[in-house]
């Protein structure tokens, strides 16, 4: 799921269990250079962070994250995520696990969608932090893995499918369900498969096994947006993932997007974003007033 030029990181080479790690926040901080916390990167697997002490700032795919008591986030696999304006009282706990780890349990199937958002905050809930089961529910998991008898692998994983559940329950900032929600669900799923390679609706639809119709009025209902809109998105956001965070030329980065000439993907993105790829990438490599530099 990486691609070639953003840094990839993987499961911390000791870890007994495979697909599966629990640890506190302040241990990611001690095993990673600071250095490489505020570089750009990604994983392939999921990180739910519940901050319980200090303030932070993440940057997740352009959006920037105020994390502090009382916030969970939900970072997902191949997002582009940057750990900016650490505090040394961040405190926190933090479960690590890939897509295939958690049971079978149909009630989080919608939650380990690799599109979906998760970033429960103090300011819009009642802090999420104040919920002794769930505190205890990401204890749980670190004390089973930390076991000195070693760590059952069925426990880990149904511990973790309750967590999942529980965390199913909060206030949610996923799209409200609809008549067309596994669809759409299934349609995410092949935009992360197939935005390299095609950006048609019918491509998607026939892959689907529905019409163009069928698909588009889905996407309308579950976003307000056109399938063809949902495709281009999911494109342009890779476009400037590459282009923000590596040094491939814009030939380079059309190719790999599956644009056969480079002016078309010039056009592309300024008619998604209003930016040429040059102009999005001077601007992004302009030191913001007040901040550092990238």
């Amino acid at each position: 799921m990486s691609t070639p030029g953003i840094p990839a990181y993987g499961f911390h080479t000791s870890n007994t269990i495979t697909g599966f790690e629990a640890l506190r926040l302040e241990t990611l901080l001690e095993r990673m250079p600071r250095r490489a916390l505020h570089r750009a990167h990604r994983v392939d697997f999921h990180t739910l962070i519940l901050f319980t002490t200090g303030t932070t700032r993440i940057s997740l795919d352009f959006v920037e994250h105020d994390c502090s008591p009382g916030t969970l986030l939900w970072m997902r696999p191949g997002q582009v995520r940057r750990f900016e304006g650490w505090t040394p009282d961040a405190r926190g706990s933090q479960v690590l696990f890939t897509p295939e780890f958690p049971p079978p349990l149909t009630g989080h199937t919608g939650l380990l969608s690799p599109t979906g958002t998760g970033f429960w905050a103090p300011a819009a809930h009642p802090p999420v932090a104040d919920s002794p089961a769930l505190r205890s529910a990401f204890a749980a998991l670190e004390t089973e893995q930390n076991r000195p008898e070693g760590a059952s692998l069925d426990v880990l994983r149904f511990q973790l499918g309750a967590l999942l559940l529980m965390i199913d329950r909060l206030p949610s900032p996923l799209t409200p369900a609809t008549d067309s929600a596994t669809l759409m669900s299934r349609f995410r799923e092949l935009l992360e498969e197939l935005h390299p390679h095609t950006r048609s609706v019918a491509d998607y639809a026939h892959a689907l096994g529905y019409s163009p119709k069928t698909l588009d009025r889905a996407a309308r209902l579950a976003t307000g947006r056109s399938a063809k809109q949902l495709i281009d998105d999911r494109a342009a956001l890779e476009a400037r993932r590459l282009l923000a965070h590596t040094d491939d030329t814009v030939t380079q980065i059309a190719a790999a997007l599956g644009f056969s000439e480079p002016s078309n993907f010039v056009k592309f993105l300024r008619r998604t974003t209003g930016q040429t790829p040059t102009e999005f990438r001077t601007a992004w490599n302009t030191p913001r007033s007040g901040t550092a530099e990238r």
